[in-house]
């Protein structure tokens, strides 16, 4: 997964999972959202269900509300 992430310039902050849930979390970070689909396409979520957040740092959000 990292060899793939860094070709796609996806840089990968952390990967978790709670086993008793069968679910994973990753804290990614990328300049599109597209090279982070393209991460996770494939056997990734053949046979699962995956949901992308795209988040902001609070400072950048605070400033988009306030423009």
């Amino acid at each position: 997964m990292n060899d793939s992430a860094k070709k796609l310039g996806v840089k990968i902050h952390g990967a978790y999972s709670c086993p008793t849930e069968h679910t994973f979390y990753f804290v990614l970070e990328s300049d599109d959202f597209k090279s982070i689909t393209e991460l996770f396409s494939g056997i990734m979520l053949t046979n699962n269900n995956g949901r992308i957040s795209p988040v902001n740092p609070i400072k950048v959000s605070a400033e988009i509300l306030i423009k």
